[in-house]
């Protein structure tokens, strides 16, 4: 198994709101990997993203439960701490970040997400998005209201419709499916998609020929494209 990531604040904003994880695998390459992507006003979305990767870390690497239920745990635990924080501190009011993780237990990936940070697999030259992003453009493909093309140029294409901390409770979207050798998967912000096609972001992969240099390429070519946003890319490669 290998491992690239990286995080960087872009061209244009002024401080990094997204945050990440990934715990050293142990001897059956059993792992954690977490992406946040956190907003709120001043710098309360730095608070929300890093307070809530801290608190799905402790669940998840503190137990040994099924996969599926720690990762629900971990998704109230944060969503709880976060929220109460928020209302607890007028400067940290409204605060919430969007959280993709997850669980790898030998070739078995269970990931639980809210928001619109993104997974997908990359596998036999392909690349497939495995979440589907809790956002207002995304309700409107699926009403038929736009097209995905449409969704690229969208004046709301920001604008997320669940979010950890934003509400007393939220529901994770769980996925999961079975990894084989030479798969990758790959764990990342919107500041990447929205900058970088998922062809590019293939070709970038693929073509790489230091895995570990990876996510540096990555966050390279959204930079390049204007680096808009922040920018965090979690690789791992089995």
């Amino acid at each position: 198994m290998k491992i690239s990531s990286a995080t960087s604040v872009g061209k244009v904003r002024p401080v990094n709101e997204d945050a990440f994880f990934v715990s050293p695998p142990d001897e059956s390459g059993s792992l954690l990997a977490i992406v946040a992507d956190g907003m709120g006003g001043h710098n309360a979305g730095e608070v929300a993203s890093s307070e809530a990767i801290n608190v799905i870390k402790d669940v998840v690497l503190d137990h040994e439960h099924n996969a599926k239920e720690m990762l629900i745990e971990a998704i109230n635990s944060a969503n709880s701490t976060v929220y109460n924080m928020s209302l607890d501190k007028q400067s940290l009011f409204g605060m919430g970040t969007t959280i993709t993780a997850c669980v790898i237990d030998k070739d078995k990936v269970t990931a639980a997400q809210v928001g619109d940070s993104r997974l997908y697999l990359i596998r036999d030259g392909m690349i497939i998005q495995i979440t589907k992003d809790h956002s207002l453009v995304e309700m409107l493909i699926e009403n038929g209201s736009i097209t995905k093309e449409d969704a690229k140029h969208h004046p709301q294409k920001n604008v997320i419709t669940r979010a950890i901390g934003t509400d007393k409770e939220v529901s994770a979207d769980i996925y999961e499916f079975s990894i084989c050798a030479g798969d990758i998967l790959l764990l990342c912000s919107d500041g990447l998609v929205n900058m970088v096609e998922d062809e590019k972001i293939l070709s970038v992969i693929t073509r790489s020929k230091k895995f570990e240099e990876t996510a540096d390429k990555l966050i390279d070519a959204a930079e390049t494209a204007g680096g808009s946003d922040n920018i965090t890319v979690i690789l791992i490669k089995f």
